[in-house]
């Protein structure tokens, strides 16, 4: 998380470790679906590119 440099981004994460839902996070960050779903899939690719993938896929 350290790597995050958008604050939004880094909120989403946040969010996401600590149990919120998708519709909480929109409602918190003032965020529609749209802009969430384009972070979520900004994050995958973070991830995947510092090598943390999931476990489950």
């Amino acid at each position: 998380m350290k790597n995050i440099t958008d604050d939004t981004r880094r909120l989403v994460c946040f969010l996401y470790m600590n149990g919120y839902k998708d519709g909480a996070i929109r409602r918190i960050l003032k965020i529609d679906r749209q802009r969430l779903e384009q972070i979520k899939t900004q994050l995958a690719f973070d991830l995947i590119k510092a090598g943390i993938r999931n476990p489950e896929g």
